[in-house]
């Protein structure tokens, strides 16, 4: 599978050391976009339907907290990535694959990616054997029906 990805972050230096980590490190994300404000990473999200959302929590006076209410949550993985612990409770609630501290160092966000695209193989894998027992049942359905009027 070749993912895609989005990162939101307001700090230019920060975008390009983890689109560089990204590029370096996984040879299976094949799209990395990126945004600088919510209104731009909602924008980008809405037409891209990323696998995986890289989001800094603070961007200028809002959290990127306000993003993650618009959007579905089950369509994309989220890494929140910031300079601040204190985040890391309400993260929580939102269902996010990892936490990443600023400065991101390499087997941080690495880990978090791995994270998030084991949880997408999963509901990948989930999606597929409630499509199967569907066609299964109704191939089932369809034989017993077959069976009572012949």
């Amino acid at each position: 599978k070749k993912y895609s990805t989005l990162i939101v972050d307001d700090d230019a230096t920060s975008i390009q050391i983890i689109k560089k980590n990204i590029k370096h490190q996984f040879t299976d994300i094949e799209s990395i976009h990126t945004a600088k404000s919510i209104n731009q990473g909602l924008e980008k999200y809405s037409l891209i339907k990323p696998d995986i959302l890289l989001l800094d929590i603070n961007l200028g006076n809002d959290t990127i907290f306000s993003l993650l209410e618009v959007i579905a949550p089950s369509e994309s993985e989220v890494i929140l990535i910031s300079s601040h612990k204190d985040f890391a409770v309400e993260a929580v609630d939102h269902n996010i694959a990892a936490y990443v501290l600023k400065p991101v160092e390499t087997s941080d966000l690495k880990k978090g990616i791995l994270k998030a695209m084991g949880k997408i193989v999963k509901k990948e894998a989930a999606l597929k054997n409630k499509l199967d027992f569907i066609f299964f049942m109704r191939k089932w359905h369809l034989t017993a029906a077959q069976c009572m009027n012949p």
